[in-house]
């Protein structure tokens, strides 16, 4: 009974575990995936119309000109805003 009880409470935690990086992972992702309607791993214009700074800031966070904001470019932008 013990070593049920112990093999239970040990999966539990490690599912703790796997769940608590999950949401690191959220919290580290800025809303990026969100706005990514159409799950291509870049922002178009049309898709940052949601987000007032990464829409009105669009041409200039968009560094490599590809008409798109790339997660670092997203990141970027997030990193100015907290900085300010």
């Amino acid at each position: 009974m013990k070593k049920i009880l112990l093999v239970g409470l040990g999966v539990f935690s490690l599912s703790g575990i796997t769940m608590a990086g999950e949401a690191m992972k959220t919290n580290t992702d800025n809303g990026f995936t969100a706005l990514d309607i159409d799950k291509n791993g870049t922002l178009s214009q049309a898709e940052t119309k949601s987000n007032p700074t990464a829409s009105e800031n669009f041409a200039s966070l968009d560094t490599d000109k590809d008409g798109n904001l790339s997660k670092a470019e997203f990141d970027a932008m997030n990193a100015l805003t907290q900085a300010n």
